[in-house]
């Protein structure tokens, strides 16, 4: 047992559909290691991101504004909705 981050980016398709572009997994969740998961897809062909949805975590929203700095940054509502009604009784 060890304990590793796994990113994951999927693509949403104009038809609903959902994608996985590619999974890996690093020692942690974090800005090198999301820039190093972007750049990988980059290399793979993959461009044109126009809006990236996740959680709070601080390490993909810097590396997204440093690899695709035309696409919008949004919070995932799910886990904005977990973090509130967890701090609201």
């Amino acid at each position: 047992m060890r304990n590793v981050s796994l990113l994951v980016a999927i693509d949403v398709t104009t038809d609903g559909y959902r994608d996985i572009l590619g999974t890996v997994d690093g020692p942690k969740d974090d800005k090198f290691g999301w820039s190093m998961f972007s750049w990988h897809l980059a290399d793979r062909g993959f461009s044109g991101v126009q809006r990236i949805v996740s959680d709070a975590s601080r390490g993909l929203v810097e590396s997204a504004a440093e690899v695709n700095p035309e696409a919008k940054w949004q919070r995932c509502v799910v886990h904005f909705h977990c973090n509130v009604f967890s701090l609201v009784p």
